[in-house]
């Protein structure tokens, strides 16, 4: 029995690891050939969606739509080269936000990496602050 529950903690460890799940301390990157996941990422829930715009330019998207869904927003993108992507950000903790971003059609890794470097950065700046200039 002992020996069926550690195998089953190492399946679950794997899928994890597989699902992009694993985000280590500080600030890992858990490349992937889809999606890209970056954080923890410390923000206000208010200002992750204008760190997400000023994110956009930096990789040259448009944002379609976003909204949030309980401890998530979700945004749709349109990427350079008419590319479509998606953009979310997680509370995982109080403050806290891990960032993922895929630009189809199988995840281009430098359009993904810019986004959320840029992004991770915005929402570190405004992190505690009452209003920031652009």
């Amino acid at each position: 029995m002992k020996n069926q529950t550690k195998a089953n903690f190492i399946h679950l460890a794997a899928l994890a690891l597989l699902a992009g799940c694993a985000v280590g301390p500080g600030y890992e990157i858990v490349p992937t050939d889809g999606p890209t996941t970056l954080g923890p990422t410390p923000g206000d829930r208010d200002d992750v969606p204008r760190a997400l715009d000023v994110a956009l330019s930096d990789a040259e998207a448009a944002m379609l739509s976003g909204a949030w869904e309980g401890d998530t927003y979700t945004a749709r993108l349109l990427v350079i080269e008419n590319r479509e992507g998606v953009a979310t950000a997680s509370r995982v903790g109080d403050g806290l936000y891990t960032l993922t971003a895929f630009v189809e059609p199988d995840g281009d890794q430098v359009a993904q990496q810019r986004l959320l470097d840029t992004w991770a950065r915005r929402l570190r700046q405004l992190h505690g602050v009452e209003w920031a200039p652009r």
